[in-house]
């Protein structure tokens, strides 16, 4: 029997009228989900069950409950009478919830479409409603089967079609029989020559029960991704009993999620098993199957994430302990090893770099106090390594705290050792100034001998100056050569004012000593005669 104008030839139908693997994989989305319309009809706005469940009733459009041989989703339009006088919103906001019933996987190759014409009685009712459809559908169609009878001019509204610009086939068909070259007769409705018996009251009071179920699912899943945001940014105190208490919250909080996943989980699947019988809408058996899947992979990623959520917890909280102490102690040498290179290397006099001295002995406390905590946080450290796989996170720090130990340690110690340096100058200084000015005092109170006393007081005298020469000779600076040889490591940084102060000290003890040089000549010249 001719089946009337063909506009487009399809591919032939596969042999195998199984649904789609891809469908096993699809994302469900339940009423709530945002639709994305490829044309006409945009929004976003979520659509639930409730604001169509009047539409769905009418049976204007039968719920989605199948695919073709292609793997593109069937909606079937029974009526097509009623279409002229169905408000154009809701024929969209119809089409809308039912492109959310399916997966969305299951959307990207596109829908068909198939309008019974048979009981209508007019050929531009037909039209009408054709147009209507195709104009409003907000998704891909990829074909449309038109049941029409040839007797009531098929071949007219078959030309009709051909003035449109049509980006899909149209097949006309004058008996529903011809469908199941196209789509299984599993998915085709009684009317239409298929077993699938169409119940709506019976959809509708499940799909309240997947609506809910996808639901809790999206909830589920908001609340375990918000339960990890709090404890990747969660703001720990370090001490145990806060540790503990934190540790204790969390596990409570996984508990309180594991148990209602589990429960949702056993909903779910019982969901699934009562979708299993072979009248089931196989729209709602993928959603809760997909769905179901899903939550299955949840379980057993947090099932091993929280296997030893005891021990791996308190871990963490651990790794980052030793983190928190580890920024801290690095802040305190930093902070330790500006305040020790502000410390002047150098000084005039002795107060100067007494004061010098004495912060630099703060730091070197400061130092032994963070040196101290820093070899605890290093046990600490190798304690982590020897339990935990922490090696990128720990080792380096480690290392780190004993260099910048090591640095500051060195640093302090070099300091010390200069302005020891220095205080030993400025004292060397102090002892060449007292001997020439007490060498000095005792020439200019001894210039002449009593004639009388003579003799004693000669010998007296050069037994004082051999003395004073004895003690000149202990003296740490006694030439320009010594000063070089003892202070050449510090004369860079020696001021103007301190080499002043050596060369004055210098001149004046040579000066001096050679007059004690020479009253001893003299004495003993005296002694002589």
């Amino acid at each position: 029997m001719d089946n009337g104008p063909v506009i487009g030839v399809p591919p032939p139908p596969p042999k195998a009228a199984s649904i789609p693997a891809a469908a096993a994989l699809s994302v469900a989305s339940s009423s709530t989900n945002n639709v994305n319309p490829s044309k006409g009809g945009g929004g976003s706005i979520p659509i639930s069950l409730k604001d169509v469940v009047h539409l769905i009733r009418t049976n204007v459009v039968t719920v989605p409950a199948g695919f073709t041989k292609f793997g593109h989703p069937v909606l079937f339009f029974p009526s097509v009478q009623l279409y002229p006088i169905i408000p154009e919103s809701d024929m969209l906001l119809l089409f809308r919830y039912y492109l959310s019933v399916v997966p969305r996987t299951e959307q990207a190759t596109g829908f068909s479409l198939v309008m019974d014409g048979r009981t209508s009685d007019s050929l531009g009712l037909v039209h009408t409603a054709f147009q209507k459809i195709v104009t409003l559908f907000p998704a891909r169609i990829r074909e449309v089967y038109l049941i029409y009878p040839l007797n009531k001019g098929a071949s007219e509204l078959a030309n009709e079609n051909r003035d449109f610009l049509l980006d899909f086939d149209v097949f006309h068909m004058e008996e529903p029989e011809k469908l199941t070259h196209y789509i299984d007769s599993k998915y085709l409705h009684t009317s239409l020559g298929g077993h699938l018996h169409s119940d709506t009251e019976n959809w509708l009071l499940l799909q309240e029960h997947v609506e809910s179920f996808s639901f809790n699912a999206r909830r589920i899943a908001r609340r375990l991704a918000q339960f990890v945001g709090v404890l990747n940014t969660e703001e720990v105190s370090y001490r145990n009993e806060t540790l503990r208490d934190v540790a204790t919250k969390n596990r409570s909080n996984y508990r309180r999620l594991r148990k209602e996943l589990e429960e949702l989980t056993d909903r779910g699947l019982l969901m699934l098993k009562s979708l299993q019988r072979p009248d089931a809408n196989v729209m709602q058996r993928l959603a809760v199957q997909v769905l179901c899947k899903q939550l299955d992979q949840a379980w057993t990623y947090f099932n091993r994430s929280w296997k030893m959520q005891d021990h791996i917890y308190v871990q963490y909280l651990e790794l980052n302990t030793f983190q928190h102490q580890f920024r801290e102690l690095a802040n305190a040498f930093a902070e330790n090893e500006r305040e020790s290179r502000s410390i002047p290397v150098s000084g005039n006099t002795n107060e100067e770099i007494n004061v010098a001295l004495d912060r630099l002995d703060s730091c070197v406390q400061t130092l032994a106090i963070d040196g101290s905590k820093a070899r605890d946080l290093v046990k600490v450290g190798q304690e982590l390594l020897a339990d935990h796989n922490f090696v990128d996170c720990i080792q380096p720090k480690c290392t780190e705290l004993k260099i910048m130990c090591q640095k500051l340690e060195i640093l302090l110690m070099e300091k010390r050792r200069i302005l020891h340096k220095f205080l030993d100058l400025m004292d060397s200084v102090d002892s060449m100034n007292k001997w020439s000015s007490a060498a000095g005092d005792h020439l200019d109170r001894k210039k002449s001998v009593d004639e009388t006393d003579r003799d004693d007081n000669i010998f007296s005298l050069i037994r004082q100056i051999d003395y004073l020469l004895s003690k000149s000779r202990d003296l740490k600076i006694r030439t320009r050569v010594d000063f070089e040889e003892l202070f050449d490591e510090i004369k860079d940084l020696m001021s103007a004012q301190t080499l002043f102060r050596v060369d004055d000290a210098l001149e004046q003890l040579d000066s001096v000593t050679h007059r004690v040089i020479t009253r001893r000549e003299e004495l003993r010249s005296q002694a002589t005669r």
